[in-house]
């Protein structure tokens, strides 16, 4: 049975709490990066499966996916008004260039997280994604574009930020058309206990600020574990 964990964001001792009480399989639902203090500490557990978030996306887009360059105005943006600040004090750098150094082998993990995972326990299937999927398409359709990330529909649009990663209207949204042995986990929007039912879950509880609780949720038994 996999225990999915909500939004991190930069504080160790929180993700650590919960990981303490967790069971089965790990599955983060994104935003590991920003406002929290330990970034480097939280990168450096290495977990096998998270979902990509909003804000690393963004981080993706400013510094260049890859080799490609830093996006400097974009990067001043995310340090003044993503939580980057606390990101580039963790990592005790002052530059764009500075900090995808500082990543290291951390980097190329960010560029290529999933926009989308998947799986089955006990009879039932969960799809995890960052923020969630629209309730006037088909699931089916949606799914296959964040199955193909980065090479979606996003790379060919105006739109600078996809909604899957970034509609806070999503939370408990569920497609009429979604399959009902299925159950939709996500993070991204704060909510102060996590929501929970048969076919739809979000369990951001801190939306990274100080003073809150990670939450984590251990399915099929919905069983919530929390950081003190």
């Amino acid at each position: 049975m996999p225990t999915f964990i909500g939004d991190v964001h930069g504080w160790i001792d929180r993700l650590d709490a919960v990981l303490a009480q967790a069971e089965g399989e790990i599955v983060l639902l994104g935003d590991l990066i920003d406002r929290g203090p330990n970034v480097p500490e939280v990168l450096d557990r290495g977990l096998a499966r998270c979902v990509l978030g909003n804000h690393e996306w963004m981080l993706t887009r400013v510094l260049g996916r890859g080799d490609a360059s830093p996006n400097e105005d974009a990067f001043d943006a995310w340090v003044d008004g993503w939580g980057g600040d606390a990101v580039m004090a963790a990592f005790a750098v002052d530059s764009a260039t500075g900090l995808k150094q500082r990543l290291g082998r951390h980097w190329p993990w960010l560029g290529e997280l999933p926009w989308v995972l998947e799986g089955t326990a006990v009879g039932r299937k969960w799809v995890a994604i960052h923020a969630g999927f629209d309730h006037q398409r088909p699931f089916a359709e949606q799914l296959a574009e964040v199955r193909s990330g980065w090479d979606g529909p996003w790379s060919r649009t105006d739109d600078p930020r996809p909604q899957p990663l970034f509609s806070k209207r999503r939370v408990m949204v569920i497609p009429p058309d979604l399959p009902p042995d299925v159950c939709l986990i996500s993070g991204h929007t704060p909510v102060i206990r996590p929501l929970i039912t048969a076919q739809r879950i979000a369990c951001d509880t801190t939306g990274g600020m100080p003073g809150r609780r990670l939450t984590g949720i251990i399915w099929p038994e919905e069983r919530i574990i929390s950081s003190a």
